[in-house]
Parts: structure tokens; sequence; C-alpha cells
């Protein structure tokens, strides 16, 4: 397989380091609610974790939470509480939203306030080897002392303007709309393949773009007055009056931002590692600092095998301007909010719809196209439920497939599941290319409800029939298993009047929806349908959707 590195701007072949598999993300600053674009990052890096896995390598994943910065705290006097409550309360809303996703639990989560001693460590260090250098109790990082800085974001010594890394930074003029009109370049082509081999001519106007990220942690009149040179980074930071710190050798403090991650790879992953990802916002400053400070600490290089960016999720301003969705500029939905209206499984796969390099902007339409393929999902696991659940399907033993004894639609089927194999593995192989397993995905779902939809009548059963039948949904259920779709809720499956499945769900409207759809066989019965009409109104009335097939019906309460 391949993967794009941001590196070397190409897609190079996966050669892991050894086993595990060593990976890094740069986790959440819980500040806030997460919203959808945290959401896309961490569906993103979670696939990469389960497709390595899928193909037999270990993997040991790591990701951070930043519980101490500028952002944390300002948000802690903003409510009038500890930046520890700010940090735990947002750091559980982070949690209960992944597990709602689906998203795996990291192997190890640091955290920045656990890894203090280190970072201290860390920075004394580099003050050592004469990258670092103290002002004041602030330490700063002699960014002329690291020749390759810029490699990562393609940016020369001369686009390190003057305050550059400083929270106060703003975008350089032009920059937003040039970062604008890249990423909206990048969307039209219609050949994604070569549109995203340009990722590199994105990276510098989204650094210069974005303002959130440009976090120095020391303010620019100091910042002026200390450093060297104005392209150089904190390190480490003088207490200000009301903050936390720690004792150190140049006072009490904090850590600056950049050197959390250096120290929280060196400690859970050591000093060199196959995979380092996050949002490709964080391409400048961040992600270049580490490198500098990293490589410069242990004289090891590359600090990493494949820097891996996940493009950003956009929304458009009421102006009509697109910007990246953020905190700071409070343009953001939250993951709550699409939870109360879709379920999990609608998010996850419009995320995973698109190539996790290709910007997107989103819009509440996206999410509507998504609940309705969703719906495609969810009838491929209502048909497996009720074949399984019926009677002459029990009774009949599966056999492999053979194309003499097969329908036209069964051999169409047969064919199609190594063919969506082969789709879903080459897609992932190019640098984990989910709209395309996505694609093979929904053909074997059409190609197995087509087949369903031939089984209406014992009679149409055979023993290859139900073979194929058991190997077409086998081969679904892998595919969404390394994309980490969960099970789509199909609600309550009644078979010969039996419920086999939901009997323990919706138990305060079960008995009185049971009677309602007793009622219902009555009077169809009865050919009374104008009774049964009246019925079905009532079921809608409660929010209840009815669906009839050969093998039962299903019901299911509407979100």
């Amino acid at each position: 397989m391949r993967i794009y590195d941001t590196l070397t701007a190409t897609k190079k072949t996966f050669e892991p380091l050894g086993s595990p598999v060593k990976i890094y993300f740069c986790g959440l600053t819980p500040k806030n609610y997460p919203h959808i674009g945290h959401a896309k990052l961490f569906v993103t890096a979670d696939v990469m974790r389960r497709y390595l896995r899928h193909l037999g390598h270990e993997v040991l994943y790591v990701q951070n939470f930043t519980d101490i910065d500028d952002k944390t705290i300002a948000k802690a006097e903003q409510e009038g509480v500890s930046y520890q409550e700010v940090a735990e309360r947002y750091t559980k809303a982070y949690f209960a939203n992944m597990d709602a996703l689906n998203v795996m639990r990291a192997d190890r989560y640091p955290k920045a306030t656990d890894a203090i001693p280190a970072i201290i460590r860390a920075v004394e260090t580099l003050v050592e080897k004469g990258y670092g250098y103290a002002v004041g109790g602030n330490v700063y990082y002699r960014v002329d002392r690291f020749p390759p800085y810029g490699q990562l974001s393609k940016r020369s010594a001369a686009d390190n303007q003057a305050g550059a890394g400083l929270r106060t930074r703003k975008p350089i003029a032009g920059a937003v709309e040039e970062a604008e009109a890249a990423s909206e370049a990048l969307v039209d082509l219609a050949d994604v393949d070569t549109g995203l081999e340009r990722d590199e001519q994105l990276v510098a106007p989204l650094a210069a773009a974005d303002d959130e990220n440009m976090a120095d942690a020391v303010d620019a009149v100091t910042a002026v007055a200390e450093k060297e040179n104005l392209s150089d980074f904190a390190l480490w930071k003088a207490a200000k009056p009301g903050e936390p710190s720690w004792e150190s050798p140049w006072g009490p403090g904090r850590p600056a931002w950049h050197i959390e991650c250096t120290t929280m790879v060196f400690e859970e992953l050591g000093e060199r590692i196959d995979i380092h990802g996050g949002g490709q916002d964080l391409i400048f400053p961040h992600h270049e600092n580490e490198i500098a400070q990293s490589e410069a600490a242990v004289g090891v290089a590359p600090f990493v095998n494949y820097w891996v960016h996940i493009a950003l999720l956009n929304t458009t301003t009421p102006e009509g301007r697109t910007e990246k969705m953020a905190h700071s500029l409070g343009n953001f939905t939250t993951i709550n909010d699409i939870l109360a209206r879709y379920e999990p499984g609608v998010l996850r796969l419009y995320l995973l719809s698109q190539h996790y390099r290709t910007p997107a902007t989103y819009d509440a339409s996206v999410l509507e196209d998504s609940a309705r393929a969703w719906d495609r999902l969810r009838a491929a696991y209502t048909n497996a439920t009720l074949l399984r659940a019926w009677p002459p399907y029990q009774d009949i033993e599966a056999k492999e497939p053979v194309d003499v004894e097969l329908t036209k639609v069964g051999r169409k089927l047969r064919g199609a599941i190594p063919a969506a194999r082969a789709a879903f593995r080459a897609g992932m192989d190019d640098d984990f290319n989910t709209s395309q397993g996505v694609a093979a995905l929904f053909d074997l779902v059409a190609d197995f409800n087509r087949l369903r939809d031939s089984l209406a009548t014992p009679r149409a059963l055979t023993p290859t029939a139900k073979g194929l039948a058991e190997e077409a949904f086998g081969a679904i259920e892998e595919i969404m298993a390394v994309l980490g779709l969960p099970a789509p809720e199909i609600g309550h499956v009644v078979v010969d009047g039996r419920v086999v499945h939901g009997a323990g769900a919706d138990t305060d409207l079960a008995p009185q929806v049971e009677r309602l759809l007793a009622e219902r066989d009555r009077l169809r019965a009865d050919r009374d349908f104008a009774g049964a009409d009246r019925v079905r109104d009532d079921l809608i009335g409660l929010g209840v959707t009815v669906e009839d097939h050969p093998q039962g019906k299903v019901w299911r309460r509407k979100r």
C-alpha cells in the first residue's frame, strides 16, 4: 500500500519501521464540545488504524490531550472554574462522541500536564545543545540553528514573517482567499488522484491563513523584546499572575504548545515513529516545529516516516465566504447536534465518502444524502435478519454457490463479491481512499439486496442461493468493520408473529404498536383496506414506519 507523505509530497510505499506500527495523532484541546471537524479527523485516524490491523500489522496508536494551554485557561476564566474542570468536562464529551461514532479507543492517551517533568527535560536538552535559549523566564527555539526548517510546510526562511507563531499574528493579506481558491480547485477536480498530488500547493496558504493554531504562547510585545530572531518559537513560557504553573530551571511557568507533543511522542513511542497525523492546519507551525525540536534533541532523522494530514472541514459564512470550522470562529456544528437528528453511522458514512485529503464544505443537505445512502445499508441488514429468521431459509443447509444452480441475479452477485473485495482493497491501498472503499461497499449491497428480492418464496430458495447470500453478507460485514461503520438500526423484526430482533427496545411504545399491527393484519385479511390505511396513519402519528416483506414485517421508530 501507499501513503501520501506531506514531507516529500508523494505517495510512498508503506514500509513500517518494525512491529508494532507506531502512530501518533495530535488530539483534542478539550475546551468545548467536539464539532464535526474533529469527527472527520478522528474517524479518519480510526480507519487508518483499522485498515493496518486488517492487513495484519500490530499497531500502537497514541493520541494526546492538550489539557493546558491558552485556550483551556481562557475557557476556565470564562466559565469561572479551574482549567482542570474544563479539560475533564470536554474530555468526557469527546469520549462520549467518539464512542457513539464507533471510534476505537487509543492504546494510550497521554496528557500534557502528566508529562511536565519530561517536557522540562526535553527543553533542557535543547538548551544544552544550543538550540534553545532562556530570556526572562521564557525559553525559545533558535530556528536558524536547524537548516531544514520549513521542509514540511514548503516555507523558505523569507516566509517566516516577523512574529510567526505568535497568537496575535494575523493572516497574511490575501492568504485566506488563496487557500479558498486552492481548496475549491481541488474539490472541482474530477480525477481525485490527480488533484490530490497538488496537496503541497495548499500547505503554505493554509498555514498562513490559520490564526487559531499560530500559538507561540508568548505575547507579542514580550516576544519582540526577547527573541533573537522573530521566527524563533517558544519552548517554555514564564508564569503569569493567576495562571497555572510548574517549577522549572527557568522559574515557574508552563510548557509551550509544540514541545508538548514532541515530548509525548518520545515518552510513549520513542525517537522515531511510523505515522504522525493531524489536521492540515497543523502543518505549520505545529508539526514543522515538532520536527525541529525532535530531530535537534536526539540527532535522529527523520523523526517521522509518514506525515499524514487530514483536510479541513469548512463551512460557509452568511456572506458566502468559505472558512474552516473552528471553535474560535464560532461557526461550528457539534457532534451532539448531528447525533440528535441522525444515527451515528450517517455522520461516519458522510465523513468517509470523500478522500481524507479532499477539502469539504459542510451544509445540512449533505447529511440528508448520507441518510438516504444509510437506508440502503439498513435494507441490507434488514434483509439478512429477515432471511435468517425465516423458517424456509433456516431449514436449508448452505452450500458453495454453483453457477448452474444460480439465477441471473445470483450469478451477478457471485462475481460481485470478489470484485467488491478487490476494489475495496485497491482503494484503501491507495492512501486510504475510503471514497473508493465506500463505493465498493454500496455496489455489493445493491447486488445483495437484489438477491434477497429474488428469494420471495420458499420455492426460490436453494442451498447454493443460501450459501451465496451468506457469503455476500459476510463480505458486507467485513468491509463495514474495516470502515468502522456500525450496524444500522433496523428496528423490530417480526417473522411468523415472533419478534426476532429488537424485542428489548422501545418498551414504552412496543405494546401499542404491536396491537395496531395486529389490527392492521386483521383488517387486511377482511379486505378492509380503508381501515388498514387508517391504522397505518395512526402508526405514522406515533412516529413509526412499517415495512412489509415476504418473510415478515419490520417497524422502526423514526428519529
